[in-house]
């Protein structure tokens, strides 16, 4: 894994890639945090920002 190096912004989340399932409580990744629709421009991939609330556990 990659340190962002300190340029996060304040009030940002940053996921490193390669962040699997496999290592979490529930088996899912941050992708279920968003829509998994295809764009009405081109059937690509839509990107979005998502609102997250971090808690220390």
């Amino acid at each position: 894994m990659k340190s962002s190096g300190g340029r996060v912004r304040s009030g940002l989340v940053l996921v490193p890639f390669g962040w699997v399932g496999a290592r979490t409580k529930d088996m899912k990744t941050v992708n279920a945090l968003t829509n998994d629709q295809a764009t009405d421009f081109g059937g690509g991939v839509a990107f979005y920002d998502t609102m997250v609330q971090v808690e220390k556990i």
